[in-house]
């Protein structure tokens, strides 16, 4: 008797939608230049090795070569959390004082206690 032959299942392919060519390096190549095309949207991004003990500066990706040079489809493994939205801006200059601060103004420019004068 032989066994049926298991199938394995293939593992998920990458969007074709995710999409980077690379552009250019640095001289000391750490850094690659490249424009990401996520759906309709195209982004410039550099990509640099992952270093373990150090935080990510933005998304983890795996890049898979397609036939063309230099273009490779895009898998993302970690995605980073969006920034959050900058507030409004405001007129005027910012706002720099704050309790300590006030308490150390107050410390320096407090009006001191006079000696009690006999007038003439």
């Amino acid at each position: 008797m032989t066994k049926p032959a298991s199938k394995k299942s293939a593992p998920p392919t990458p969007s074709s939608d995710d999409v980077a060519l690379v552009c250019g390096a640095t001289p000391d190549g750490e850094t690659l230049g490249v424009l990401r095309k996520r759906g309709e949207k195209v982004e410039a991004a550099l990509l640099r090795k992952a270093v373990e003990g150090q935080p990510l500066q933005g998304d983890l990706v795996r890049l898979k070569p397609r036939e063309e040079p230099m273009l490779f489809d895009v898998e993302t493994l970690y995605e980073a959390p969006a920034l959050p939205r900058e507030a409004e801006p405001k007129a005027g200059p910012s706002q720099v004082a704050n309790d300590s601060y006030r308490k150390g103004w107050d410390r320096l420019f407090r009006a001191r206690k006079r000696a009690a004068s006999t007038l003439n």
